[in-house]
């Protein structure tokens, strides 16, 4: 089993929205508000590192296109979000094993 572990975090800056993008589609992603962050966002990604970039508060995440060859089934990501902006959230190509909890959160 791969139990690499890659962390991700931004600060909040100047944002007064938040965005959050998959690229290329999600699998075993967990979603929640953190109302204790200061950042504007704080992720763990489980196996391959994606690619993530963050821009006037937009979060973008993409996996590597050779993603869907290795084994995405020991693929994770757990996502809070700064409860201090209101958030738009995007997955584009396909989503499986999404937990949510956005209720902490302005959308």
């Amino acid at each position: 089993m791969n139990n690499l572990r890659n962390e991700f975090a931004a600060p909040l800056g100047s944002a007064t929205t938040g965005r959050l993008e998959f690229v290329e589609g999600a699998y075993a992603l967990t979603i929640h508000a953190d109302v204790s962050t200061t950042d504007l966002y704080r992720a763990s990604f489980e196996g391959t590192a994606p690619y993530v970039r963050v821009e006037d508060g937009t979060v973008r995440i993409e996996y590597p296109r050779d993603w869907i060859s290795l084994d995405w089934r020991r693929h994770s990501a757990d996502i809070a979000l700064n409860t201090a902006l209101p958030w738009g959230v995007e997955v584009r190509g396909g989503a499986s094993e999404i937990k949510a909890d956005l209720s902490g959160l302005r959308l």
